[in-house]
């Protein structure tokens, strides 16, 4: 006989061998639906039994076990989340439990690394596949913050040619804290002393992920 290859697989076989009595024989299997041939294919994990009749009716028995590996591929997944909303540079990092080495990868977008690197946010599924055929198979979500929002309040200047007009910046989003950097070199959320021109502020939160806004100061 040969063993299933795989967990619940039904690639067992089991072939009879009768000698003695008087041939031609025929083949009875306890199989479901009962089989007749000397060989058996395409059999799951368990016990079987053969009866052997020969020309003159007498019989013999025997039984077969079929076995099946004790555990089936098991896959683990960790995530990295990508860093800023919209970048890819997230991972997914594989282990395989069980199974015989080597393995092939095929993931969801088409590669066949055994890790993901540098990808977006996204679901991700991947099936592993050993040297007996028998595949496992997991999915992860790699997730991302949301986008660094703001909001600008501005206060112009009051007359020509006077600095008092200012910029209010209120951000949401990313990952805080948050710095911010105006053109004019002020690091505060808010811009102080301003005279009409353009500004730009540049605001990046703790992962590193920035976002630019313009205003105009009338």
């Amino acid at each position: 006989h040969t063993d299933v290859a795989c967990v619940e697989g039904t690639t067992g076989t089991a072939q009879a061998n009768a000698s003695g009595g008087t041939p031609p024989y025929t083949y009875l299997w306890n199989t479901t639906p009962a089989r007749t041939t000397a060989s058996v294919s395409g059999l799951s994990a368990g016990s079987y039994m053969v009866t052997v009749t020969d020309d003159n009716g007498c019989e013999s028995t025997a039984t077969v076990t079929i076995a099946e590996p004790e555990a089936a591929i098991s896959v683990q997944l960790v995530k990295t989340d990508a860093r800023c909303n919209g970048s890819s540079d997230g991972s997914v990092n594989l282990s395989v439990s069980n199974g015989t080495a080597p393995f092939a990868f095929l993931w969801s977008n088409g590669a066949v690394a055994e890790d993901l690197v540098n990808i977006p946010a996204g679901n991700y599924s991947v099936t592993v596949t050993d040297a007996n055929g028998c595949t496992g198979t997991a999915t992860s979500t790699v997730g991302q913050p949301s986008p660094i929002t703001g909001n600008i309040r501005v206060n112009n200047v009051n007359c020509f040619g006077q600095s008092q007009g200012s910029c209010d910046l209120t951000v949401g989003g990313g990952t805080p804290p948050y710095t911010y950097l105006w053109s004019n070199g002020q690091t505060t959320a808010t811009a102080t002393g301003l005279s009409a021109g353009g500004y730009v502020v540049t605001v990046t939160d703790s992962r590193g992920c920035t976002v630019q806004a313009a205003v105009t100061i009338l």
